[in-house]
C-alpha cells in the first residue's frame, strides 16, 4: 500500500501488539513482586515480607494481617496502575468495531 517499513511498524505492528505487551507487563509485575516479597522472608532485615515472617514467628497476628493487606493493596495498585496506562494507550480495545 506504499508504507515504508518503519510506517508499517509504527501504524500496523506496534499498535496490534500493544495489548498484549500490557498483559505481559502485568504478568512480569506479578511474578516480581511475589519474588520481592519470598526474597524479603528468606534474606532481608526489612520490607514487608520479613516484617510479616518476623511478626509470625513472634505470634503477632495483628502485624502479619496488616502485613498481608498492605502486600494485596500494593498489589492492586500497581495492576490498576498498568491497566490504566494500557486504556490510555490501547484506546481501541473493547470498542465496537461498527
Amino acid at each position: 500500500m506504499g508504507a515504508n517499513k518503519r510506517q508499517v511498524f509504527v501504524r500496523v505492528i506496534f499498535p496490534s501488539a500493544l495489548p498484549e505487551i500490557f498483559l505481559s507487563m502485568r504478568i512480569a509485575l506479578a511474578a516480581g513482586y511475589t519474588t520481592l516479597v519470598a526474597a524479603e522472608m528468606v534474606a532481608a532485615r526489612s520490607g514487608i515480607g520479613w516484617m510479616v515472617l518476623d511478626a509470625g514467628n513472634s505470634l503477632r497476628s495483628d502485624v502479619v494481617f496488616v502485613g498481608i493487606i498492605v502486600m494485596g493493596i500494593t498489589a492492586i495498585v500497581l495492576d490498576q496502575i498498568i491497566r490504566a496506562l494500557k486504556r490510555f494507550f490501547v484506546s481501541w480495545e473493547g470498542k465496537d468495531i461498527n
